[in-house]
Order: structure tokens, then sequence, then C-alpha cells
């Protein structure tokens, strides 16, 4: 690994010295090139949309299984360090490896991956992270130039949780990922219904747990059959790990595995309900107004071993399930669970206080534009 670590940062000091900042070029990345989706996604397609002039170069683990908007390389190769280093502006919602050293004359947009979090982030977890954590998360956001917020409450848990250089800014620009949720056609819905195989006349229900670090089987502990059967025959269960469990194999009938369909938020689009724990997707798709269904049969043990949250989880306009069968009577019950419109609902949207609440993507966009 040293060796690697080694050759990669020599790559880059090569890059750097010998090559020249193309101001027209952008390079975007989700969660290290896992996926093409996200915020970085929306921002990049809004780009293209408002100017044909500029540059789009998305990096993947593999670019063989991606559709993307601009040139494909892959993470590591020398394509990848080339563009890299010569794109005036980088995109990213995770953290960039531990090699990457910003040039001068370069920005770098770090989006997050989300517009609010449950989990806590960064310093405000510092008592539960790793070493190795904490020094690749500082020697990120000491390179971050702007920082995506998504709406105002996040903005305070930036401010507080990330070790950002003074120079860098905090942009409320909003959420980007979050636009098509609130302005998707049936026409729309219907295309990714098809691209995935789905009957267009099944509702849909959208399991996506985030991972854990203390051992906890999520699969293991999630009853497939018992929730297929709950809700009914028109109904088909999607099932979407997080990208650190991405090489589980799900080994349960009744579900289509969707964990390597590249965007979330388009899943999100098509669900008619969404199952969840602690992942941060429970405040986008607060947005649709659908129920939403919190499975948290480890919260004790989550508090014990885990980062800590932000919100108190009984406060939460959520369908709260502790065990099994809590989760399949509410399924089942599911008209007279969730009750609309909840004016707890309202509140915390309200308190959240979204930017650019549909338009975020453009508001972006046009920010970056002006970079170029």
């Amino acid at each position: 690994m040293k060796i690697k670590e080694a050759l990669r940062r020599g790559i880059g000091w090569l890059m750097r010295g010998l090559t020249k900042i193309d101001r027209r070029k952008l390079l975007f990345m989700d969660y290290y090139g896992c996926h093409y989706g996200d915020s970085p996604r929306a921002i990049s397609e809004k780009i293209s949309e408002l100017s044909a002039d500029n540059k789009i170069v998305w990096a993947f683990t593999l670019p063989e299984r991606h559709k993307a908007n601009g040139k494909k390389v892959r993470v590591g190769s020398l394509a990848y360090y080339y563009h890299l280093y010569t794109s005036r502006v980088i995109v990213t919602n995770y953290r960039m490896t531990e090699d990457f050293k910003k040039r001068k004359g370069q920005l770098y947009m770090q989006t997050w991956h989300s517009a609010l979090r449950l989990k806590m982030i960064e310093r405000d977890a510092i008592s539960r992270l790793t070493f190795q954590y904490i020094d690749m998360a500082i020697h990120d956001s000491r390179q971050i130039d702007f920082l995506l917020s998504g709406c105002g409450m996040s903005k305070d848990i930036f401010k507080r949780a990330f070790w950002l250089d003074d120079k860098a800014k905090i942009q409320p620009l909003g959420c980007p990922r979050t636009d098509i949720l609130l302005t998707a056609t049936d026409d729309f819905k219907a295309e990714i219904k098809r691209h995935i195989g789905l009957n267009p006349n099944h509702k849909i229900a959208l399991y996506a747990p985030t991972f854990r670090n203390y051992g906890y089987n999520i699969l293991d502990n999630f009853p497939f059959e018992e929730v297929s059967n709950s809700l009914g025959e028109n109904w088909q269960l999607l099932v979407r790990l997080h990208p650190h469990e991405q090489t589980r194999i799900i080994d349960h009938p009744g579900f289509v595995d969707v964990t390597n369909y590249d965007d979330a938020t388009e899943l999100m689009v098509i669900a008619d309900l969404l199952i969840t724990d602690y992942s941060a997707l429970i405040f986008d798709f607060m947005l649709t107004r659908r129920p939403l269904f919190l499975f948290i049969p480890d919260l004790d043990d989550y508090l014990n071993y885990e980062r800590g949250i932000y919100f108190d989880i009984p406060q939460l306009p959520v369908i709260i399930c502790r065990n099994e069968s809590e989760l399949t009577h509410r399924l089942r019950h599911i008209d007279s669970e969730w009750a609309r419109p909840s004016a707890a609902l309202d509140k915390l949207l309200n308190e959240m206080d979204f930017y650019n609440l549909g338009h975020s993507a453009e508001a972006v966009a046009k920010f970056l534009i002006d970079q170029l």
C-alpha cells in the first residue's frame, strides 16, 4: 500500500508540474466513483444545459457500468490524474482521497451527500472516529473552497463540524439531488420503472438502510418475507444498501435488489413509501410527504456504539418501528398510520429552511459557471 500511495503522489506531483489548468473543465465524482448520481450529477447535467462551452469529466471505478454526462475516466488511471489536476473545478459529494493535493488555481466544491442528516458527522462525532478517518477528513476539509449547504440547519452543522480553511465558504445554494423529488413527471417515473423492469401498475416500497460499524447485520435482521406479505400483491419491495455495503449478497426472496442502481434519488422518486433507519434519506424523502418508516430495532446499541444523532427520534414526524411486529402491523394499516397533511412535518420542514427548493441544481450550476 505504501508503494501504491507513493506512486499516486508521484503522479500527482508530475501532473501538477507538467500540465496547465483548463479553465473550462470540471471533474465530477459520486462517492469515490461508485455511482453516477446525487448532487454532482444534477449539477453537471444542469451546467451542460445552461452552457455548452464547458468540458465535463466524470470519474468512475468502473466506467463501463455507467452512462454519464461527459467524458468518463477510470479512478486511479493516468487519464484520471490528468483530468483531476487540469480541471478548473472539482465537484464531489464525499471526501477526496488522501493523495489529492489541490493545485493553485483549482476550485474544490464539496456538496456532501445530504441536505440534512440524522447521524453526527466529522468533528461533532470525533470521539467515535478513528485517527485515520480524522486525518483524512481534516486533509479534505482544508482544501475545500466551497461547501454546499442544503438548508439552514445544515449550514449551522457545517460551520461547527468541518475543519474548514479560513478562505473556505459555505454556499447556501440548496441540495441539487432533491430537485427531482419535487419536479419529476409521471413519464419520468414510468421510465425509471421500465428501466429497472418493474410492473408499472405496482406500488413501490423502498428499503434503504444505512451502514453500521459495530457488527449489526442489517440483512439478517430485516423481515423481508413478512414485509412483502404485509404490503400485499400490489406492492413491489426494492432494497438499496449503502455504498459501504454494496458488495453484500442479499439472499432473500420477494424483492428487487437496486443497490447498484446509480441514483438513489430516482428510487425515491418512484417510491410510494420509504423504510429506512438512520439514513440521511429521511430528510430528502420528507419533501415528498409520502409514508416514511424508521425500522430501528437496534436503536439502543446504535446510540451506544455509533456516532450519535442530531435529533430526538421519537419527535420526528415519521412512523417509528422498534421491532418486526410493529413494522408489519403498520404496513398493513398504512392508510390510517400516515395522516396527511401533518402539522409536525410542516413544522420541521419550515425549521430546516431549504434553500432554492426544487431549483438548487440551477443555482449551483450558475454559481460554478461564474467561477470558470
